[in-house]
């Protein structure tokens, strides 16, 4: 949707997406003929389409939105509940590991590439810092409580929020 609405391409919203998170020096490094500012442009233009079509999904209908700085974008809206779900270390290692068969010194090293990536793209669009506590209304350990559980959690606190509107 955010390609259509951007009028970016596919691929062209695939490299860009996230990508608040590298560094000038290491993109022009990797990146023969990169150009900053055409890469910086895209990537403001990616984030400005999806910013508008989570607004308008949030205001047309009940909906889940996952990442894309959604509780920073929806901020001013009514009705949301801003919801953080993490787990510890070991128990992402496994999953990732298990889910992905790679082995766990792999896992690792994509859960910090994954986690610098999406720290840098929320702090770098937001202004706030990723992951902090008082940025969301619940924070869940999926690792006590297993997907389910953590699932079946955050769809009662979205009940109990939608009865109170």
């Amino acid at each position: 949707m955010a390609t259509e609405a951007s009028g970016i391409s596919l691929e062209g919203a695939r490299r860009a997406d996230e990508m608040a998170s590298r560094s000038l020096l290491y993109s022009i490094a990797v990146s023969p003929g990169y150009n900053p500012m055409l890469h910086s442009q895209i990537n403001d233009k990616l984030f400005i389409a999806q910013s508008d079509i989570i607004r308008n999904i949030h205001r047309k209908e009940s909906s889940v939105i996952i990442g894309r700085c959604s509780d920073y974008i929806l901020a001013e809206e009514e009705n949301v509940l801003k919801v953080f779900v993490f787990a510890d270390i070991n128990d992402r290692i496994n999953r990732i590991s298990e889910r992905q068969n790679i082995s766990k010194q792999k896992a690792t090293e994509l859960i910090a590439k994954t986690d610098k990536k999406r720290s840098n793209y929320y702090n770098f669009y937001t202004g706030k810092k990723w992951g902090k506590l008082e940025n969301y209304d619940l924070v869940i350990n999926s690792a006590s409580l297993g997907i389910v559980g953590a699932s079946d959690m955050i769809a009662a606190a979205a009940k109990l929020l939608s009865e109170k509107a």
